[in-house]
């Protein structure tokens, strides 16, 4: 992936310490990018044809390369860009989601831009080239951070100050334009990074979080006598917030309403130890 991304509004991100799942990635990302650079050209070659992903081989039968080749970067600045943006841009997300939805949301857009560079790669031509990067992941990434705070202010290449949903707009339009002039990608795999901003944007249309978490509320309310008085909120309360969140992000809270959905959630959380 190869753009330059400034951080956002949220000051305490680096301070408050990197989020486990995002830790283990990019700490995965540097072992295998230091091993692969010790191999010498002859063993990178092998090492990308093997866990790359190459769309001829797929026919192969080597189905395993539409989840490793996100581990592979062909360069330092490479691999620094795309871990620079999944620490920047993932870090609240998985604060938000949790560590384990954080990491099936990731994994999902990364295969997910895999499959679909393949399918262009078999329409386009390559399918003997070498796909390696994170990008299709971090494309992901990069597309539930707007959604989920679309009003944040983030710095576009370092400089200039735009939303978070301005940000996602510009760099999804620059990646199809890409496309529309060189299908082929040019050495880039462009169908990756849309790919992966595809299927996260429809992944999350699905409202999968919201949902769970509904019927995580709706199984708390129905268990018991309620001994908070706070515990009176309404079900139409919560779930206005929670349309809240599916359509403005979880920035657009107030401090009111994020009591109430947390003072709810650890709610459900102890009845469900308790059951």
């Amino acid at each position: 992936m190869h753009y330059r991304m400034g951080p956002g509004g949220y000051g305490g991100g680096l301070l408050s310490g990197i989020p486990p799942t995002i830790r283990q990635l990019i700490l995965i990302n540097v072992i295998v990018f230091l091993v692969t650079a010790l191999l010498g050209f002859e063993g990178r070659h092998t090492v990308n044809t093997t866990f790359g992903l190459v769309p001829a081989n797929l026919l192969k039968g080597m189905v395993w390369q539409v989840g490793t080749y996100m581990f592979l970067h062909g360069g330092l600045m490479h691999l620094v860009f795309n871990m620079f943006a999944l620490l920047m841009f993932g870090s609240d997300l998985e604060r938000w989601w949790g560590s384990r939805n954080f990491l099936k949301y990731y994994l999902l857009c990364g295969v997910g831009g895999g499959v679909l560079q393949v399918l262009s790669a078999f329409l386009f031509g390559g399918v003997n080239a070498s796909i390696i990067g994170a990008s299709g992941a971090v494309f992901g990434v990069l597309i539930a951070y707007g959604m989920a705070f679309p009003e944040r202010q983030v710095l576009l290449w370092f400089v200039i100050p735009v939303s978070a949903r301005a940000l996602v707009a510009i760099f999804v339009f620059l990646e199809v334009m890409f496309v529309l002039q060189q299908p082929s990608g040019g050495g880039i795999a462009r169908f990756a990074h849309l790919g992966g901003a595809l299927v996260g944007y429809l992944y999350l249309k699905q409202e999968f979080l919201i949902r769970k978490w509904k019927r995580l509320m709706g199984q708390s309310r129905s268990r018991g006598p309620r001994s908070d008085p706070r515990d009176e909120v309404s079900d139409e309360v919560i779930d206005t917030i929670l349309d809240k969140i599916s359509r403005e992000g979880m920035g657009s809270l107030s401090a009111e309403e994020k009591r109430i959905l947390h003072d709810s959630a650890e709610r459900a959380r102890k009845r469900q130890r308790g059951s």
